[in-house]
């Protein structure tokens, strides 16, 4: 799995837990040792600005304080499968033809 996309996952699991999540946890959870899963929410802190802080009583990582309302990582975040996806989609649609879903499509 590629860096962005476990930046982009570990995002979504800061987001949705109400509760500090384990550093076991992460790595489990984003298929990496503990070791890069401390690397990627330091990359998280540093490169995003957002601010994670280690919650010594549940011994776990979570975003620190209140945070903004629909707030989500800057620009297109795709994984790789989904790139790839779209590109064999884009190449299915052109190979129908010239109909009203291409002309939708093509921007």
């Amino acid at each position: 799995m590629e860096k962005l996309d476990r930046i982009q996952q570990l995002h979504q699991l800061f987001a949705t837990h109400r509760y500090p999540i384990k550093l076991r946890a992460l790595a489990e959870r984003l298929e990496c040792s503990e070791k890069n899963a401390r690397r990627l929410i330091d990359a998280l802190q540093d490169f995003m600005r957002r601010p994670i802080e280690f919650d010594p009583v549940s011994k776990g990582w979570a975003y620190a304080g209140e945070q903004p309302e629909g707030w989500q990582l800057p620009g297109l975040w795709l994984t790789a499968n989904e790139l790839q996806s779209m590109a064999t989609l884009l190449h299915v649609l052109d190979s129908f033809g010239n109909g009203l879903l291409n002309t939708e499509l093509k921007p």
